[in-house]
């Protein structure tokens, strides 16, 4: 389990790096003929959902849906409670939580 602050300060990484990350997923995806893309996140592997949303998971598993447009939407085995301080701090569209 993580402890500490887990913050986002958009000043030093703005939401614009995350939407630049995300569209050339996306690009990749129409290039490749993909209809979707699923990563995969847990505590000790947050790297690739971490670089995509700023999501870093403190507990559990989660797994990010990335289509050919639109936002992420991140599928987390986390309570509903938590819902609110993840978007807060990471850049998806949705939370659901499981």
């Amino acid at each position: 389990m993580r402890r500490g602050l887990l913050n986002w300060s958009k000043e030093e990484l703005p939401e614009s790096v995350f939407d630049g990350r995300v569209a050339r997923l996306q690009g990749a995806m129409v290039d490749a003929g993909l209809g979707a893309v699923l990563v995969y996140t847990n505590f000790p592997r947050p790297a690739a959902v971490s670089y995509l949303t700023h999501f870093v998971p403190y507990w559990n598993q989660c797994l990010l849906v990335v289509l050919p447009e639109g936002a992420p939407e991140l599928i987390v085995s986390l309570s509903k409670r938590v819902a609110g301080w993840i978007m807060e701090t990471s850049h998806v569209g949705e939370v659901i939580c499981t």
